[in-house]
């Protein structure tokens, strides 16, 4: 293969793999923000507890590739890019 393009492809992996890195410690980060704190308030208030178990359960049943095609529609967070990405 011509080290050219070989050099090219590598810029290309290294800078998409950059992208994802980016979008998993975003997401990943909100997860446990909001995880955490909805556990901490969870011990202390039974009908938060109930209510955010209920909703976890719901959500958890929904496939993220198919939460892609719900927010599709969605004007602020919906379409193709990262904002739905790290939603999802």
């Amino acid at each position: 293969m011509d080290p050219t393009i070989l050099k090219i492809l590598l810029n290309d992996v290294a800078e998409l793999t950059g992208e994802h890195i980016v979008l998993v410690a975003v997401s990943s980060g909100f997860a446990i923000l909001i995880g955490v704190g909805l556990g901490i308030a969870g011990t202390r208030n039974a009908l938060l507890r109930r209510i955010s178990v209920s909703v976890a359960s719901v959500l958890q049943t929904i496939p993220s590739l198919a939460l892609f095609g719900f927010l599709l529609p969605v004007p602020l967070i919906g379409g193709i890019g990262k904002h739905t990405a790290i939603l999802c």
